[in-house]
């Protein structure tokens, strides 16, 4: 820690052996320095901010606390430092004296940086991983559509022809009849995999009807009842927003039928005084800690698409038991 003594009246300012080693000088007896020892070591980024937030200081009679680079005088490094000082007033309220420490926190801002950094990488990895999930989605669900689709199409052809050619009488009518409905069935269940995986086409005001849409199906699915409640002329900024809360509502309602085991699961969307919020919620045995536990990429993912458009993703303990999960976009961010 570095300490400085600045007489006002003289313009006499004395620092401590340590101050004169954090600039890069050798300390001198004495102490004493000279200001343009100091201003001259500021960071020229820095020193403009430097110089208002003293004279600031100065005058509101204000904690002086700047944490600003210099350049050390004996190697030309670039050092991180934090000061704290306070002006000293007589009694006419003139500033006399002003005194100070210093210390160098270079260590913590490097460790600051270098997490910064980790984050920014992180959110990198983030962003591929979602990239590479819907990349995959689409190709099983084109797959689904364009193979699988197909293939059990022209089955089910075959097995109604087959059925046309026997007796209402044979054995045999019997179970192609039940062979016909049966990959009917599977020819829907296909249909609506296929609808779930391909990206939906959403523009900003059909969100409302992509999300009715998913409750539909996860309930035709499920056989567990799934609602939608919206105000009408809801609607999000772009395309962008609208695919992305589409995305975080698949997963939670997924979430929520295979691991809450729910009697209703619900979905909101409406605009309330400080932005859009988008609520799934369910009346299960799961608690929050309990999801996030054994779907914790799930949950990083909703998180990492509610930050892609400005919003917040939280999970929580519904009222009457059950689990929330609620996306909230601020106003700013859908303008």
């Amino acid at each position: 820690m570095g300490t400085w003594d600045l007489d006002l009246r003289t313009g006499k300012r004395v620092w401590s052996e340590t101050n004169f080693r954090m600039l890069g000088y050798q300390p001198v007896l004495g102490g004493e320095a000279t200001r343009e020892m100091w201003l001259s070591r500021l960071h020229p980024d820095d020193r403009d901010r430097v110089l208002e937030v003293v004279e600031e200081a100065r005058r509101e009679r204000s904690l002086y606390c700047p944490e600003y680079r210099i350049c050390r005088a004996d190697n030309g490094e670039t050092v991180w430092l934090a000061a704290f000082g306070r002006f000293v007033y007589d009694e006419t309220g003139e500033a006399v004296r002003f005194l100070g420490v210093l210390f160098n926190v270079t260590r913590r801002k490097r460790a600051a940086e270098s997490l910064r950094e980790s984050q920014e990488r992180l959110r990198l990895l983030q962003r591929e991983l979602v990239e590479i999930a819907a990349q995959e989605q689409r190709r099983i669900g084109q797959e689904l559509h364009d193979g699988v689709g197909q293939e059990l199409t022209g089955l089910g052809l075959m097995a109604n022809a087959l059925a046309q050619h026997l007796r209402e009488t044979d054995t045999e009518k019997r179970i192609a009849d039940r062979l016909v409905a049966g990959l009917d069935r599977v020819h829907q269940q296909v249909r609506t995999l296929a609808r779930g995986l391909v990206p939906v086409q959403l523009e900003a005001q059909g969100l409302w009807a992509a999300l009715d849409d998913l409750a539909v199906r996860a309930s035709e699915q499920s056989g567990i009842p799934v609602t939608f409640d919206c105000p009408e002329g809801v609607g999000v900024p772009d395309h962008a927003a609208a695919t992305q809360l589409h995305r975080i509502a698949q997963e939670a309602v997924s979430n929520a039928l295979r691991h809450g085991r729910p009697q209703q699961v619900r979905l909101t969307l409406l605009y309330e005084p400080d932005g859009l919020r988008l609520s799934i919620q369910d009346d299960g045995t799961g608690t929050p800690d309990q999801m996030e536990e054994s779907n914790g990429m799930g949950f990083r993912i909703m998180q990492y698409r509610a930050e892609q458009i400005g919003g917040a993703l939280q999970i929580g303990q519904a009222e009457g038991g059950g689990t929330i999960v609620t996306c909230k976009v601020p106003r700013e961010a859908r303008q």
